[in-house]
């Protein structure tokens, strides 16, 4: 079993016609293996153990690989990258844009990943050639920025296991089975996806803060005209709107605070305040280095009484799950909102997650 970032590849599985597990799990005949055998390999991603280079794949600390060793141990060690995780730390392990590497920051060095793209592409692209069954993990509260698109083109025609982790830092009262219907049908574009499972971290971080903004539908003005800063990363402008609209945001960054000005002031309030009153980033030369927010995506959307329309899915950061409170309002209910972000941050419209905590009732995926 070879665990790598985002992809596992395990034995091959026959799928012509329903087989038993003893034989769809078995090994194939002629497989060359990705970590030769008499390699040891981290039980946690899959890399080679070693403790000569500090910050690459599958580093453990000098002393504790010795005594590992020592005690014939080290087949079932993490490296340190992994032990880090399983505690509940947010380590990147792809080094990509400005948001994921500080400046003068190195792959490898102290929390700042251990590959590139480029380099991740070039491990993942023998998959194409061997017979194998892809676990293709997803991160829960980071669907838009896991769930690889173009992962055929990585594995070919192999079968895929779809596994969803980090089900435990999902908002209370959410139920796993819509959670697990909702993300099957997220990848259904992708293809040969022959199951989905979903899982929980081994630690317990916070869970996902989900914060609400909006009013019972009264005939005021409501949120139109109004823009939402997340700290200072991500700008969403309430364009036009009934007085019903709810928006619910949904993060994992305990730190990322939710601050409002009329959209008229947003732009100027954003390059006085980012990286200053609003967190991340966490200086002015941070947000400096970041740059102005762009116009990302332009969303307009068909409100439905007591449901949830859609989210807008930043992709590492969140999500803001668009939705309508009860109304007495007659005639079609839209909304118009546009998404900011930083220069090459992607920003996507999708089905609504059915997560708990949501104001509406009724919401499906």
């Amino acid at each position: 079993m070879i665990l790598l970032p985002l992809l596992l590849a395990l034995p091959p599985l026959g799928l012509r016609r329903p087989a038993p597990l003893a034989r769809r799990c078995a090994p194939p005949v002629a497989a060359e293996a990705l970590v030769p055998r008499n390699r040891v390999a981290c039980y946690g991603c899959g890399a080679e153990l070693q403790a000569d280079v500090a910050g690459s794949p599958g580093y453990m600390e000098p002393e504790r690989y010795k005594m590992k060793r020592k005690r014939r141990q080290l087949r079932e060690s993490l490296c340190d990258r992994c032990r880090r995780l399983s505690s509940g730390e947010i380590l990147p392990a792809v080094v990509e844009g400005r948001l994921k590497r500080p400046s003068g920051a190195a792959v490898g060095e102290e929390g700042r990943g251990i590959t590139t793209p480029e380099a991740l592409r070039g491990v993942l692209l023998p998959l194409r050639e061997r017979p194998a069954l892809i676990a293709l993990l997803v991160d829960l509260t980071d669907v838009a920025g896991t769930l690889l698109p173009r992962v055929r083109e990585l594995v070919g025609g192999n079968p895929i296991l779809l596994i969803g982790t980090k089900l435990d830092l999902l908002p209370r009262g959410t139920e796993p089975e819509r959670v697990a219907d909702w993300l099957s049908g997220a990848a259904r574009k992708i293809g040969g996806v022959v199951d989905v499972h979903l899982v929980s971290s081994k630690a317990a971080p916070p869970r996902l803060s989900v914060g609400s903004v909006g009013s019972v539908g009264t005939p005021t003005s409501g949120l139109a005209g109004t823009s939402f800063f997340w700290g200072g990363l991500a700008r969403i402008d309430v364009v036009s709107a009934p007085p019903a609209l709810r928006l619910t945001f949904c993060t994992g960054g305990s730190r990322l605070r939710l601050h409002e000005c009329p959209t008229a002031e947003a732009a100027e309030a954003h390059a006085a305040r980012a990286g200053i009153e609003w967190t991340p980033p966490q200086d002015a030369a941070s947000a400096a280095e970041l740059g102005e927010l762009q116009l990302a995506r332009t969303a307009r959307l068909r409100l439905t009484p007591c449901e949830q329309a859609a989210d807008l899915a930043i992709s590492g950061l969140g999500w803001v799950s668009v939705g309508c409170l009860p109304t007495l309002q007659q005639g079609a209910l839209e909304a118009t909102l546009a998404v900011w972000v930083p220069r090459g941050v992607e920003v996507f419209v999708r089905p609504p997650m059915p997560v708990g905590g949501l104001p509406t009732v009724g919401s499906e995926a």
